[in-house]
């Protein structure tokens, strides 16, 4: 598999995190990405900085993002990416977390960028149907 994205022109950051929210949750035993403390925070600064920025660097090459279950950081066109997930019990919670980092992954690289750490993290296992 070639460590080349495989499009063009990469797509913002935003983009990106609609693109693993839509992957992330078709994945089997992915109940939900998983809201935290952590992304309502990322959330904030991101507008914030999105604002500021267009005052301070109208050309950085830094960005980044936070949805529920989902912090992105992309850095000269490489992505890294914390998943938070909850899944359910009938799956292997390990097998889960390798697969959405391999969908990450292969996100990532769609979107035209390079992926660099991928971090996924069980914070819930329920025993609920998806």
């Amino acid at each position: 598999m070639s460590e080349q994205p495989t499009t063009g022109r990469p797509v913002d950051h935003e983009t990106l995190a609609e693109m693993l929210e839509q992957s992330l949750s078709e994945i089997p035993g992915v109940i939900r990405l998983e809201p935290t403390l952590k992304s309502t925070m990322t959330r904030i600064r991101s507008v914030s900085r999105r604002g500021m920025s267009k005052w301070t660097s109208p050309e950085a090459e830094t960005a980044s993002t936070g949805r529920d279950g989902i912090h992105i950081r992309i850095d000269n066109r490489v992505a890294n990416l914390t998943i938070e997930l909850a899944t359910n019990i009938s799956h292997s919670s390990v097998e889960t977390a390798k697969v959405a980092q391999q969908v990450a992954v292969e996100t990532i690289k769609r979107a035209g960028l390079f992926p660099g750490s991928v971090d996924v993290s069980i914070l819930s296992i329920e025993s609920r149907t998806q």
